[in-house]
């Protein structure tokens, strides 16, 4: 599990140094309920490499990949299925509140930082994770292009029903 903790992210940056990790699915802490529900499901195996360096202004920029493989059950056709992830992140934490180069990322990829300069790595590939899962697992191919079938027209209409008993009498 080396590399990836609660670490002094001004050091680290001071540093150059590449964070690298490989860790279990379950590690990481917080998972909401969806991933919980898809860690049974994981392959289990989270690997990040993370690079920092000071990017003027007090700003520190964070570089990497996360790559996973995720399981569950598709929503269509009910089959186990296996998401590969391969996630660039590119973080700036600091508080500058006008971005120091237009081009490196919008607004709301500004990490605030704590204030003991100490930063969770792990929640931030955990926050990154979820962010990245779809909201409705499908797979890609075959069983998205059946047609849905047909289920019967019956509705079921308890307070209609329930008025016409009345009314009857």
């Amino acid at each position: 599990m080396s590399g990836l903790h609660e670490i002094d992210y001004r050091q680290w940056a001071l540093s150059g140094g590449i964070r690298r990790a490989s860790f279990q699915a379950g590690e990481l802490h917080g998972w909401c309920d969806y991933l919980r529900a898809l860690k049974q499901h994981s392959e289990g195996e989270v690997e990040a490499e993370l690079r920092a360096s000071q990017c003027g202004g007090g700003a520190v920029c964070v570089e990497g990949s996360i790559r996973t493989k995720i399981g569950g059950v598709c929503q269509r056709c009910l089959d186990e299925l296996l998401i590969d992830f391969d996630i660039s992140v590119r973080w700036m934490i600091g508080t500058a509140p006008v971005m120091p180069d237009p081009e490196r990322l919008p607004e709301d990829d500004w990490i605030t930082p704590p204030d003991d300069g100490r930063l969770d790595l792990r929640a931030l590939v955990r926050d990154e994770l979820i962010m990245e899962l779809p909201a409705i697992l499908t797979h890609n191919a075959p069983c998205l292009e059946q047609p849905i079938p047909a289920e019967d027209t019956a509705t079921y209409r308890a307070f209609a029903d329930l008025k016409g008993l009345i009314e009857r009498g």
